[in-house]
């Protein structure tokens, strides 16, 4: 059957709504009911993040290569947790996804394999961050916020809670990366103002071109600077290993963050 200029493959329906999944040649793509990509996957490199944003969010890995724990807050397809253990082995995983039928997706049809790093909780990453504040559990060196559904965020407590809970949930040297839709210049303007009031101002944004996605990675209250030249080399370095456009993206970041960025510089 066509459908979104693709063939589908697969479709399920949950308490939640639908969920399809369309083949158009060599990428195989996740839908909520809607021609919008909620993940997508390269069947010749399932390893490949094939979405630009998702390859923008991990321009974090710039200002901290080496993180150890990683939480992310809205699994998908599971490219991005594919990506990260592919090429950082040494890290542990904690994904929240809120629609069980998604997780089970990833796994059966977008080759996230179950692994010792990766612990899957079922649930909104809302209220998850919040209980894990109160537990006082380790903090992650990295946050991504990539939770949309055909609704919108699908976070289910206030904003400026889930933000305020998650950089209490940062390390010294924590970065959270968040997928803001940019294609709403109202739903950007408030998004950006909570998460600015939540992290004092240590935000930098990325649009993404030719999508509606702006990305904020929002800093760590003492996470310490770093020179021009150290970035660089490193998204120099990164970008040939990972197969991403790092030295692109922090060009961009720069550019669209020239007040704000020189918070983050060293001469």
């Amino acid at each position: 059957m066509k459908k979104y200029g693709g063939v589908l493959i697969h479709e399920n329906h949950d308490d939640d709504g639908i969920l399809e999944i369309i083949e158009e040649g060599d990428v195989r793509s996740l839908h909520f009911g809607s021609s919008s990509r909620q993940s997508s996957m390269l069947l010749s490199d399932p390893h490949f993040l094939q979405l630009s944003y998702i390859r923008a969010m991990v321009t974090a890995l710039v200002f901290n290569n080496t993180p150890k724990r990683i939480l992310n807050i809205g699994l998908g397809g599971g490219s991005l947790s594919k990506f990260l253990m592919r090429y950082l082995p040494e890290i542990h995983i904690t994904a929240v996804e809120y629609r069980k039928s998604v997780a089970r997706i990833a796994i059966s049809y977008f080759g996230l394999c179950r692994d010792p790093r990766l612990k899957i909780f079922i649930g909104d990453g809302g209220r998850f961050v919040v209980d894990a504040v109160q537990k006082q559990v380790p903090k992650y060196d990295m946050i991504y916020v990539d939770a949309y559904d055909h609704d919108g965020m699908s976070i289910r407590i206030d904003p400026a809670v889930f933000y305020a809970a998650c950089k209490q949930l940062l390390t010294i040297n924590g970065i959270i990366a968040i997928n803001v839709w940019g294609s709403n210049r109202q739903v950007l303007n408030k998004a950006s103002e909570c998460i600015n009031l939540s992290f004092n101002h240590r935000v930098l944004y990325l649009p993404v071109k030719g999508r509606g996605n702006v990305i904020a990675f929002a800093f760590a209250n003492d996470f310490p600077s770093v020179s021009m030249q150290q970035l660089q080399a490193c998204s120099e370095l990164l970008g040939a290993k990972f197969s991403v456009e790092y030295p692109k993206f922090l060009k961009d970041l720069k550019r669209h963050n020239r007040k704000t960025f020189k918070q983050f510089i060293t001469k």
